[in-house]
C-alpha cells in the first residue's frame, strides 16, 4: 500500500511537471505570437502615419500652389493697371515734353 502511494505521488509529480512545461511552452508561444501581432499592428500604424502625413504635405503644396497662382494673377492685374494708367497719361507727357523742347 505504501508502494502504491508513492507510485501515485510520482505519478502525480510527473503529471504536474509535464503540466508546468506544457503551459510554460503555451505561455512562450503565446508571448510569441503576441509580439508579431504587436509588430504587424505597430508597422500598420506606421505606414497609416506616413500616409496620413503625405496627404498632408500634398494638400499643403496643392495650397501653395493655388496661393501662388493667386499672388501671380493679382500681381498681373496690377501692372495691367499701372501699364492702362501709363499709357493713358503718355499724350499729356508727350505734350509736357514738346512743350518743354521747344520754349
Amino acid at each position: 500500500m505504501a508502494k502504491e502511494t508513492i507510485d501515485r505521488i510520482r505519478e502525480a509529480e510527473k503529471e504536474a511537471a509535464q503540466a508546468v512545461l506544457d503551459a510554460s511552452r503555451e505561455a512562450d508561444a503565446l508571448a510569441a505570437g503576441a509580439q508579431k501581432e504587436a509588430e504587424s499592428l505597430s508597422g500598420d500604424i506606421v505606414k497609416q502615419a506616413e500616409k496620413d502625413a503625405r496627404a498632408a504635405v500634398d494638400a499643403a503644396e496643392e495650397e501653395g500652389r493655388k496661393s501662388q497662382e493667386a499672388a501671380a494673377q493679382d500681381a498681373d492685374r496690377e501692372i495691367e493697371a499701372i501699364t492702362k494708367q501709363a499709357r493713358s497719361k503718355m499724350p499729356e507727357a508727350i505734350d509736357s515734353v514738346l512743350r518743354a523742347i521747344t520754349e
